[in-house]
Order: C-alpha cells, then structure tokens, then sequence
C-alpha cells in the first residue's frame, strides 16, 4: 500500500487529469500526498488554474480542511512544495527523491517528433528517474477519474510483456494501484511481443480476459497503443528499463513510446 505520492506539476490547467489521479490516489489509499512545484512566483498563487482541492475534495465527500501549504484530512495530508528553479529537471528530480514516494504522477504533454528532439518531454524524464512506479497521464486523455464525482473509470488494464521477467513487476505494481484505489474486479488484457506467451499470474479478484500477440519490430509501440485503444483500456502497465541503447536515447524506449501514443493513463514500472 501506498504511504506517500507526489505529483510532479507545472499547474497547467492541461495537467487536470494528472491532479484530478494524484487527489483520488490519496483520499482512497489513503496517502500523504505531496505536491512538487515549479514557479518563478513563489507560493502565493501555487493552485491557480487547477481544481481547488477543497470544491474538488468537497464534491467527492473526503473530509479535510484546506491549509496555506495543502489539505489536511484526518487520516492523510496535501503539502505543496515549491521550487523556485523553473525549468531545471534537476530539481524537481531532487524534490521527488526527498519526498521518498511509493507512487509518482506526471503530466505529460503531446508533441510532435520534431519538438521531442528540440527539448526533451520532462514529464518522461521524471518518470524514467523515478526508483518508484510512475503513472504518467497524458494531457489529451480523460483519465480514469471522473471530476464531478470521484468516481473511477478503471474496467480494464493492459499489461505488455516480451519475457516472463516482464509480467510480475508490472501486474503487481498495476495491482496495488487498484487495491490504494478500492476498485472491485478489473480485466486484464495481456499483449505478448514475440512467438512465445510468457507466464501471467493476475491476482484475485481479477481476472486474466484476453491475451494477444504482436511480433517484434520497429512499430510495436504503435501495435501496442493501437491493441489498446481498440480495447478502449483504461490503463496500460508496463515495465522500463530506462535508455540502455542510442536508439532508447533518439526515440525513446518502447515504454515512452507507448505513453506518447497511448488515449490512456500509463503505469511505467522500473526494473533492473
């Protein structure tokens, strides 16, 4: 179970799907949640252009009162932190590390292949440092939780694996992100890349409801993300192993690869 998560955040009103997963990961969890800032102007206007947590916390029935530096509740906390270093990945970086997260969330924004070469995606950088699973939430998708009500849109999961060292990191780690959310019995979809299926345990009381196959090859991201909105999925998990080749480095690992292709929130597992 999740004890803290941060939400790594430039408060831009396009990064609302990513709040709006932070706030419910834990008011449910429950967890402390901290919020990690970039500005050039302090504190003071730290939640401006967002969804104020207290309407927000307030429509969703979670208890708490607002404070200057977050949310109080009687079982979890919100703190802002603020760095006034905007622009430098460094510190964020540093913020993440000092906040010790179980879980981190980021925003990430669509861009064109030309823009990613210009200047790296920070959101994908945050999530390629973290020690800790990432949920990385596309700023073009709706997200699996429902602003108005709280309420979670979380049916479906889609795990890719290419060995059997893939599948447990990434089926737990999807696991425990339902379990801190509270949501009943979820399908997992299983999208093996290769000839050989490997091994896939789901944990009770989900169940394992489709598996299929794409083969290797310089589009199996896209195969992927496409496997994914055909099945209109509400999340994908799957493991990175961070840049470990000049290719990972120019495109991007399979895993990013997803994310910038991907309608959905995507779970990024870190593995050695």
């Amino acid at each position: 179970m999740y004890r803290t998560i941060s939400l790594a955040t430039d408060l831009d009103p396009r990064s609302t799907p990513a709040w709006l997963a932070a706030w419910r990961v834990a008011s449910l969890a429950p967890a402390d949640l901290v919020v990690v800032h970039a500005t050039k102007g302090g504190a003071d206007h730290a939640w401006t252009g967002m969804p104020a947590p207290t309407d927000l916390l307030g429509r969703w029935g979670v208890p708490g009162k607002a404070e200057h530096d977050g949310w109080r509740a009687p079982d979890w906390r919100a703190e802002l932190r603020v760095s006034e270093r905007p622009g430098e990945p460094e510190a964020l970086e540093l913020a993440l590390r000092l906040a010790a997260p179980d879980l981190v969330i980021v925003g990430t924004r669509r861009r064109s292949a030309g823009s990613r070469l210009l200047q790296a995606s920070l959101g994908e950088r945050l999530a390629r440092s973290s020690a800790r699973p990432a949920l990385v939430v596309p700023d073009a998708v709706t997200g699996f939780v429902v602003r108005e009500t709280g309420a979670l849109r979380l049916r479906t999961v889609l795990v890719p694996v290419a060995s059997d060292q893939d599948a447990p990191p990434a089926v737990q780690a999807a696991a425990e992100l339902l379990s801190s959310l509270r949501a009943g019995p979820v399908a997992f979809v299983v999208v093996h890349v290769g000839e050989e299926l490997p091994e896939v345990r789901i944990p009770p009381p989900h169940t394992l409801s489709l598996t299929l196959g794409v083969s290797h090859g310089s589009s199996v991201a896209t195969r992927i993300a496409d496997a994914a909105a055909d099945l209109d999925v509400d999340l994908v998990a799957m493991v990175t192993r961070g840049h470990d080749s000049v290719g990972d480095r120019v495109l991007g690992t399979h895993t990013e690869q997803v994310v910038r292709a991907a309608r959905c929130p995507v779970l990024v597992v870190p593995v050695a």
